[in-house]
């Protein structure tokens, strides 16, 4: 391996981004905030978990809003993979 190798990696990169982000910017925004959200899915879903036990256990106000924000992030987290495929394959049609 030479060390013109990683530069060489990396002006390739630089090329794909600037050509993805020229052809395609709002899908390649859209694959981006969406891939973000899909990471923090599960760890929101865990956190409204642990608010709803707590409001099981205990009488706290507004335990029946976080049951219903945690069954958002349910939906949310069956969906988001096939947004995020839907706009992965948007981009490889544009940028082909």
């Amino acid at each position: 391996m030479t060390p013109d190798q990683p530069r060489l990696r990396w002006s390739q990169l630089t090329m794909a981004w600037d050509m993805v982000t020229r052809v395609a910017p709002l899908s390649t925004a859209g694959f981006l905030g969406l891939s973000v959200l899909a990471g923090l899915s599960p760890v929101g879903a865990a956190w409204l978990t642990k608010l709803v036990l707590d409001g099981l256990t205990g009488p706290r106000p507004g335990t029946v809003w976080l049951a219903v924000a945690l069954a958002g992030t349910g939906v949310a987290g069956m969906l988001l993979p096939q947004l995020i495929r839907y706009t992965e394959a948007e981009l490889g049609r544009r940028c082909g």
